[in-house]
């Protein structure tokens, strides 16, 4: 898949640190991809923007996640991650 004419997002690609039961969310009219800055695995839940859902999951740090109207929380212990927020709402 390519995406063509990437608007530049509020934040740029950071490292986070996600401290066990946290919440990480994304702003609204965006997605991200997440990477893990670890050789670990993870027990996270990602949970729906509207807070009704969520689901248990174990990151490997081999993978990224693509995360949409989709808050991510450290379930095990503290989380390194790369943020890359990608611009999805047309203007």
């Amino acid at each position: 898949m390519v995406v063509k004419d990437i608007k530049m997002p509020e934040i740029s690609p950071q490292a986070f640190r996600l401290e066990k039961g946290n919440v990480s969310t994304l702003l609204k009219g965006y997605t991200a991809l997440v990477v893990a800055l670890g050789n670990a695995k993870y027990d996270v839940e990602l949970i729906s923007r509207d807070k009704t859902s969520s689901q248990q999951e174990t990151w490997e740090s081999s993978s990224a996640l693509h995360l949409r109207e989709t808050g991510l929380k450290a379930q095990g212990g503290n989380i390194r991650f790369l943020y890359i927020p990608l611009h999805l709402e047309p203007e």
